[in-house]
Order: structure tokens, then C-alpha cells, then sequence
């Protein structure tokens, strides 16, 4: 038979391998037992399990002729079976290290929850590779491929739905206090990198009365919104984009290049709403 390799060693505090050790005929009867870090007993063993089946599947999806199919489904149903599970019982010496209450039998059953749970703790402290590798070892020992196995596998990164597309370039970090007094010398040599920070304050700062509108369009788990800009009720600049903060901070830029940084007497020759201003 196939050697079983040993169970790798699980980083931080003992606390989550008294729960792993300690079978759910002698946990249920444990009120209250709450981790802050994995909740219960039962939490971390159902992480466990899909964790170990996903290991199970990704080391035989990851051979080299490509397996089909049918034949990888095959693969999954036999890399656990009964017979494997009670070879473990003995390696593992789980006898006499499980806790459980009397009456209870250790088999193959009893084993696959002892390891999903091991494998839950194992990931949840070591990472997704670490599971990989002893997952690897344990159904396919005479494997020479684990260097390929392992490739990109780490936490947090693979077997995830795919994320959010990245965002737009966001502005700059807010200003500093000096920023904001040299907002009007800046803008007159064209400077438009402003954040919505000091666009506000020198409205502020200018005496001027600012309100937005916004509106969207298109379908709604992917909008294109557009706003505008009224100082002192008159329109002054209107911003589109894929979020209404990204549309107001084009906005913002456009009334920015209008009126010469929110200066008063560029206001004064701008009375026309935004698109027939007069942008000198």
C-alpha cells in the first residue's frame, strides 16, 4: 500500500487542535464554545471539507497528459475511499489521540471529519499551498509532479470568482493645507488635478453656492452616470463616468478649467449655463 505521509504541523496556538482532536460526539455537548477566529468546531470543519475536496480535484486537474472528464470525476471518488480513509486511522494513530465519547466506533467516516477538520485548521493557518502539498502526498504518492501541482497556488488568490475589472485612476491624495493656498496659482498655469476636497473648499472659500445633479443611464449593474454642476445656480460643468463619484470629480475638473480655479472674476464674465460659456 501507498505510505500515508505525516500530518504537517499547523501554525499559531494549540486552541484549534484541541477542537480538531476532539470528535463531535464530546464537542456538541460543549455549549457556548465559540472561537473568535473560526467560530466552532462544526464552521471549521465544513471549510475543511470543500477545501479538501478542492485540493483533491486541482492535483488531478493539473496532470500532465491532461485527464478527461469522466475519468477525473473517477479520480476524485477513488482518492478518498473507505479503504484509503482507514489506512489513515492508523497512520494518524487516531485511537488514541481523538477524543470521543464512549461507544463511538473510529472509521472511515469518523476519519474523513477528523480530516477535513485538520485540513480546515491547516488552511485557515498555514495557507492553500500547504493543504496542496500534504492533500498531493496523501492521494498520489508516487507523484513526481508536485512542483506543478503547486504553481499558483496560494491563499486568498486562486479558486475565487473572478473580481471586479480595477478602478479608473482616482485622483491624487487630498491636499495639504498649503495646497489649498496655492489653488489659485496653480490654476492659472492649467493645473486640473484637483480632489473633490479642495474644489469644495475654495467654493467655499469664494463664497459660492455649490449643487450637483445627477443622473444614470444604461443597465443598472453597469450605469454610465452623468453630473452637473451648478455654482450659484448656474451650470458650469458636466461629468461622466462609470460611478457617480467619478462623474462628479469630472465635473469638478471641468468647472475648475472654466472659471480659472473658482476665481471670483472669471465667475464675473461667465454668466452664460455650461455649454455656451464663454471659456476666454
Amino acid at each position: 500500500m501507498p505510505p500515508i505521509p505525516p500530518l504537517p504541523k499547523i501554525d499559531g496556538d494549540p486552541d484549534i487542535i484541541l477542537d480538531v482532536y476532539t470528535h463531535s460526539s464530546l464537542s456538541a455537548h460543549l455549549t457556548g464554545h465559540v472561537n473568535d477566529e473560526y467560530g466552532s468546531p462544526e464552521r471549521l470543519l465544513l471549510l475543511g471539507k470543500h477545501v479538501l475536496d478542492l485540493a483533491v480535484t486541482h492535483h488531478w486537474y493539473r496532470k500532465v497528459p491532461p485527464i478527461v472528464a469522466t475519468e477525473l470525476a473517477k479520480k476524485q471518488r477513488e482518492s478518498l475511499s473507505e479503504q484509503r480513509l482507514v489506512e489513515c486511522i492508523d497512520a494518524f494513530n487516531l485511537h488514541h489521540k481523538l477524543r470521543y465519547a464512549p461507544g463511538v466506533t473510529i472509521d472511515a467516516s469518523v476519519c474523513r471529519a477528523f480530516l477535513d477538520s485538520y485540513i480546515g485548521a491547516l488552511y485557515i493557518r498555514n495557507g492553500l499551498s500547504s493543504v496542496q502539498r500534504f492533500v498531493s502526498r496523501l492521494i498520489d504518492p508516487g507523484a513526481q509532479l508536485e512542483d506543478e501541482v503547486m504553481r499558483d497556488v496560494s491563499p486568498q488568490r486562486n479558486y475565487s470568482q473572478p473580481g471586479p475589472p480595477p478602478p479608473p485612476p482616482s485622483l491624487p491624495p487630498p491636499p495639504t493645507p498649503s495646497d489649498y493656498s496655492q489653488s489659485s496659482r496653480s490654476s492659472s498655469n492649467g493645473d486640473t488635478h484637483i480632489t473633490l476636497a479642495m474644489f469644495n473648499q475654495t467654493a467655499t472659500q469664494n463664497r459660492y453656492s455649490v449643487t450637483w445633479q445627477a443622473d444614470s443611464s444604461g443597465p443598472p449593474h453597469q450605469p454610465t452616470w452623468t453630473v452637473k454642476c451648478f455654482l450659484n445656480g448656474i451650470e458650469k460643468g458636466r461629468g461622466t463616468g462609470k460611478s457617480q463619484k467619478q462623474a462628479k470629480e469630472d465635473a469638478a475638473r471641468q468647472v475648475w478649467q472654466a472659471t480659472a480655479g473658482l476665481s471670483r472674476e472669471s465667475f464675473i464674465f461667465q454668466t452664460k449655463p455650461y455649454g455656451n460659456r464663454f471659456l476666454g
